[in-house]
This record gives C-alpha cells, sequence and structure tokens, in this order.
C-alpha cells in the first residue's frame, strides 16, 4: 500500500470552475480578456506541478518494485501568486489588470511539499520542473 500527496496540479483542458486551481482561472481570464483577482497581496505562494510530470511519476512507480512509499508529487518549489501572473503575462504577452482583495479566511498562506522521496526513488528527474515551458503548454489549450 503506498500513499501519494499531490501539491497544485496544473495543466492543459484543466476545467475552470470557481473551485479549480489559480492557473486554469488565470489562463481563462487572459483567454476572456478578464481582470485578474487575487486576495490577499499575492504573496502566498504554491507549489505547482504539471499534470504530466504526475502522471510520469504514477506510471514510473506502477512499473516498479516499489511499495509502501509516501509519494509528494509536487515540484518542491514556491511560486507567488504574484510571480504566476507575471509569468502568465511574459509568456501570453497580454498584461490584465490584477485587483487585490481581502484575503479569504484560514487560506494556507505558503504551500510547499518536499518531493526528495521521488526524486531518490528514480520516479523523475528533477531537471524536468521547468514551470515556464509548462505554463506555456498550458496556455497553448486555452
Amino acid at each position: 500500500v503506498s500513499q501519494s500527496r499531490y501539491s497544485s496540479v496544473y495543466g492543459p483542458r484543466q476545467y475552470q470552475s470557481a473551485e479549480s486551481g489559480v492557473i486554469s482561472i488565470f489562463c481563462n481570464n487572459i483567454k476572456n480578456k478578464t481582470n485578474h483577482i487575487v486576495f490577499g497581496d499575492g504573496e502566498q505562494t504554491r507549489d505547482f506541478i504539471y499534470v504530466e510530470n504526475v502522471a510520469k511519476v504514477i506510471f514510473n512507480y506502477c512499473n516498479s518494485d516499489l511499495n509502501n512509499q509516501i509519494l509528494n508529487l509536487s515540484s518542491n518549489t514556491s511560486i507567488t501568486i504574484n510571480k504566476l501572473i507575471s509569468t502568465l503575462n511574459k509568456i501570453s504577452e497580454i498584461n490584465l489588470p490584477i485587483i487585490y482583495k481581502e484575503p479569504r479566511p484560514n487560506e494556507i498562506i505558503h504551500s510547499r511539499l518536499d518531493n526528495s522521496n521521488i526524486i531518490k526513488l528514480n520516479l523523475i528527474n528533477n531537471d524536468i520542473f521547468d514551470f515556464e515551458m509548462t505554463i506555456n503548454n498550458t496556455l497553448k489549450f486555452i
């Protein structure tokens, strides 16, 4: 028996709703040319992981002799919401206004998962976590 924990997974064709991840929401804002709404000052951090990287880890794990593992599927990187918007602006060449609102009650300020176990177990290479490239891939599908 194994357990897996996921950080903020994103990628092409992610369903956009009020409960979906911030990347899909901001990508749809770009598509619809709608202002970005940020709750708080934008300095809160998230650990984003691209859906293909999640699939690679799961595939490699299922095709290994490993068991009884706890796997944190993450990039082990803290990216601020402001940095995310800056990256989206750079790649899309669209600079939408940002509306900052009061932080949501009980929202996690900083989130990052230690992915050293998936690296140590050779389930994925650490050098594949290219945030700008995967954001670009995601934006192609909006």
